[in-house]
């Protein structure tokens, strides 16, 4: 650690190889995923999505839909399943527009806008005459 700032310096290893420890890397991940919860869990499907570690597509629906479960791990479930065009991605966003988590329904509208832009057309009608003003709002910006 540099004594000045307590701080450790990157390595500046030009042979350095993060897919050389690929298989390292993806067998904590594969841990974590099952075990963690919260921030870390959510930091850890994040960093799934970064070294392309495949995670189980049915515990991350199972997370996205658990309404208890921390905005975080929702979104980073939601941005997982996008990433890999999950085929019932779609069926499950157009009911994340009506959930309860403003920042998850917003998530819905920009996912959904990119899955199906003409369903997002319609459930942006929808919001239009029965939003609450910054789901109309977003629904527009989408």
């Amino acid at each position: 650690a540099d004594p000045t700032t307590g701080l450790y310096a990157p390595v500046s290893n030009p042979s350095r190889n993060l897919a050389s420890i690929k298989d390292e890397i993806a067998e904590h991940l594969s841990e974590l995923l099952s075990n963690s919860q919260g921030a870390l869990l959510a930091e850890a499907m994040r960093t799934a999505q970064v070294f392309q570690v495949e995670a189980d597509s049915a515990s991350l629906i199972a997370h996205l839909k658990n309404e208890s479960n921390e905005t975080e791990v929702r979104l980073a479930s939601l941005a997982t399943l996008a990433e890999n065009e999950h085929p019932e991605l779609e069926a499950i966003v157009e009911t994340l527009i009506y959930d309860a988590n403003e920042p998850l329904r917003k998530a819905a509208y920009t996912a959904l806008a990119r899955l199906n832009s003409g369903k997002s057309f319609q459930k942006i009608k929808e919001v239009m005459k029965q939003g609450t003003l910054r789901d109309k709002q977003h629904a527009l910006s989408t």
